[in-house]
């Protein structure tokens, strides 16, 4: 479900940041690790401590020309991590006509103290699963990972590897997920090698890098085990969750006692079809999600609403996901009742 999109390529080649980007100690703080308390902007008695929003500000169009938006609604909102989608060719190397929006961005979101999560993607699935061996699998993702590492290694602390690939390494017909004999072994054999070759390509040229790696929610979490049993050490599990409080409740309970040593972030959160179905439904159903995360258990430390802006020429059941939908379109947008419910649950209001 809301699977980031590649709709477009753009490059940082030759580009010469400001220094201020760097001076605000961005990312220099790792917070929501379950070893390490983060400063966050938490709640007491929450084990939550990053709360960030995913947006799309480099390839969908409801976010072009208003960056200064973006990063002032995330604030209101009491966030300060923002996941978004990177697009890239297979040496790491991003291009096009978006670079002006993305220096920007660098520039701004550190101005604001926001951290940025960068999600890059393996090659599409007749590629990735085209390849004659893990081998080269590995060596495709440690020429991409070491390439983005390059360039952009120092502004970046995590990483996030692929986007809801278990989907595309379940047997057919799939099961649950819950059961590491429902995955293909050929397959995820090859996104394993995939993931193991970025992690050492980003390692190279970043040493200090943490990498996220997110399912697509439901039961699938002996995903994060296939992955882990052909060696892919990766330091945050991402969950993604749109299907409500009671399917939830068991999978809190199992990541907080099979994956105790693991810290988790849900890193996608809303209900399946946004506000399609109501506003006031979104805001009960997303909020109740919330609250049970929060105090899910010491390891479950982070949440990511998805997304930041509703997208009103997108499909009807993916139109209406946004914290904020729109007053007058590009320019100005206003808090949706999730959002305010939301703020509450974050900070005191």
């Amino acid at each position: 479900m809301s699977v980031l999109t590649l709709s477009v390529l753009f490059v940082l080649s030759g580009l010469s940041f400001s220094e201020a980007a760097f001076a605000s100690g961005y990312g220099d703080h790792i917070p929501g690790d379950s070893t390490n308390k983060g400063k966050g902007n938490a709640r007491k008695n929450n084990n939550v401590d990053v709360w960030g929003v995913n947006g799309h500000p480099l390839n969908q169009e409801p976010y072009f020309g208003n960056i200064d938006l973006q990063l002032s609604l995330i604030k209101e909102a009491g966030m300060s991590y923002y996941r978004i989608d990177i697009a890239h060719d297979e040496k790491g190397v991003v291009s096009g006509e978006y670079l002006a929006r993305f220096k920007t961005l660098i520039q701004k979101a550190a101005e604001q103290h926001i951290t940025l999560i960068p999600v890059l993607f393996p090659p599409d699935s007749a590629t990735l699963y085209g390849l004659p061996d893990t081998a080269a699998a590995y060596e495709a993702g440690r020429v991409l990972g070491n390439g983005f590492a390059k360039q952009y290694g120092r502004l970046f602390t995590y990483y996030e590897l692929g986007n809801e690939n278990d989907a595309r390494v379940l047997k057919d017909p799939p099961g649950d997920g819950s059961d590491t004999a429902q995955y293909e072994h050929s397959r995820y054999v090859l996104l394993a090698g995939w993931f193991k070759g970025m992690i050492a390509g980003i390692k190279g040229m970043d040493e200090d890098a943490k990498f996220i790696i997110s399912n697509s929610g439901w039961n699938r979490y002996a995903y994060f085990d296939v992955l882990k049993a052909e060696g892919v050490r990766f330091d945050i599990m991402g969950y993604h969750w749109y299907d409500g409080v009671e399917g939830l409740r068991s999978v809190l309970k199992k990541l907080r006692t099979d994956y105790a040593d693991q810290t988790v972030w849900f890193t996608e959160i809303n209900r399946r079809g946004g506000g399609s179905t109501g506003t006031r439904i979104q805001k009960r159903e997303v909020c109740k999600e919330l609250s049970l995360i929060r105090r899910a258990g010491k390891n479950i430390r982070g949440a990511f609403i998805y997304e930041l802006f509703d997208q009103p020429h997108a499909a009807v059941s993916e139109s209406s996901y946004g914290l904020f939908g729109w007053e007058h379109y590009h320019d100005s947008a206003k808090p949706k009742g999730m959002t305010t419910a939301l703020q509450k649950i974050v900070f005191k209001k």
